[in-house]
C-alpha cells in the first residue's frame, strides 16, 4: 500500500486528531478539530477521498515505508561496519544503551549517537523487528529498516 491513508484518535482535551501519511512519504502530518465530522470535512477538502485505516495498519505502513534514508545510512556507516541491508534500527532517546546492561535479541549492536543532532543517545541495530514489549521496556523508538 503506497497511497495516502489516515487514522484518527481522540486526544485527552477532547479534540480529534487525524494522522495522515501521504503517498510516497514517510512523514506523518496532523490535522485537529473539535468534532469528528469537521475533521473528516477538512481531510476531504485537503486530501480528497483517502482511505481511513486502523491505528495498527497505519503504524505498519509507516514501518514498511521507513527504509534507511541516505542520511541515516551516512550516520550508521560512520560507526557500523556491517551490511545494513536487512537490519532494523531503533533509537534510544532516554539514555545511552550498551551490551553491558541491555539484553536485546538478534545480535544487537549498540552505536553512540549525538543526542543534539539526532535526538537519540544511542542507535541499536538488530537483525529483525523488535516486539512491542522490548521496545517499551527499553524506551526505544523505531528509526528505519533496510527493506525486505
Amino acid at each position: 500500500m503506497d497511497n495516502t491513508i489516515y487514522t484518527t484518535r481522540r486526544e485527552n482535551d477532547g479534540y480529534f486528531t487525524a494522522l495522515i501519511l501521504e503517498a510516497g512519504s514517510t512523514q506523518v502530518k496532523e490535522e485537529s478539530c473539535f468534532t469528528l465530522e469537521d475533521l473528516k470535512s477538512i481531510i476531504a477538502d485537503t486530501y480528497g477521498d483517502i482511505q481511513r485505516v486502523s491505528p495498527r495498519v497505519f503504524q505498519e505502513e509507516i514501518d514498511n515505508r521507513s527504509v534507511h534514508t541516505e542520511e541515516m545510512l551516512s550516520i550508521l556507516r560512520d560507526t557500523y561496519e556491517g551490511d545494513l541491508t536487512h537490519r532494523w534500527v531503533y533509537g534510544s532517546p532516554m539514555r545511552p544503551m550498551s551490551s553491558s546492561w541491555a539484553r536485546l535479541p538478534g545480535g544487537a549492536v549498540y552505536l553512540n549517537a549525538d543526542k543534539a543532532k539526532t535526538g537519540f543517545h544511542s542507535y541499536v541495530v538488530v537483525l529483525a523487528k523488535l516486539d512491542k514489549e522490548i521496545i517499551e521496556k527499553y524506551d526505544l523508538v523505531f528509526v528505519s529498516h533496510g527493506g525486505q
